[in-house]
């Protein structure tokens, strides 16, 4: 459990169709986040798969409030920072339901309904299926999108995590 972050919609579009996360700064908030502990060459992959300078920045944190259970130290932990900061339809971040939380303040939205509002708001109209279907065909329309949603978005500072440059391949 991660204390004082909740995990956010980022703004911008995966390739994929979704509107993936990023974290947040939020006071008294307690989120259910995941691990991966990965050797180099994995960290390496990951990056590449992450779109590390361009749509993240990868970021180490030496301490965190976060509890790994059964007493283990809080090592250094990496994270993967949105670029164009978080996704904000109505003036702030909006939290993602799926993610378990505690002392949440952030409103919250399921990706469904997340991709609706942004079709809703950002589309010429249509049908959400053509549209969606179209945003993961075409790159040009997709980054088009994502630079009108990062027009909308508000920065986060997460200043515990130091940014740093992807890791070199070993």
């Amino acid at each position: 459990r991660l204390r004082d972050h909740d995990v956010v919609y980022s703004a911008h579009i995966a390739s994929y169709g979704s509107i993936p996360a990023t974290l947040a700064a939020s006071v008294g908030t307690v989120v259910t986040v995941s691990l991966t502990w990965l050797t180099p060459p994995q960290l390496h992959r990951m990056h590449e798969t992450e779109a590390v300078g361009v749509n993240y920045d990868y970021g180490v944190a030496e301490t965190l409030s976060i509890d790994l259970g059964n007493g283990r130290p809080v090592v250094p932990i990496g994270c993967y920072l949105g670029r164009r900061g978080a996704l904000a339809l109505n003036g702030a971040p909006v939290a993602l339901t799926e993610v378990q939380a505690l002392g949440r303040f952030f409103v919250e939205s399921r990706q469904p309904e997340m991709l609706a509002r942004v079709h809703s708001d950002f589309s010429e109209g249509g049908d959400f299926d053509t549209w969606l279907t179209g945003l993961i065909a075409d790159q040009t329309s997709r980054k088009a999108l994502t630079a009108t949603l990062a027009k909308r978005s508000i920065p986060i500072d997460l200043p515990v995590f130091q940014r740093i440059a992807a890791i070199s391949r070993p």
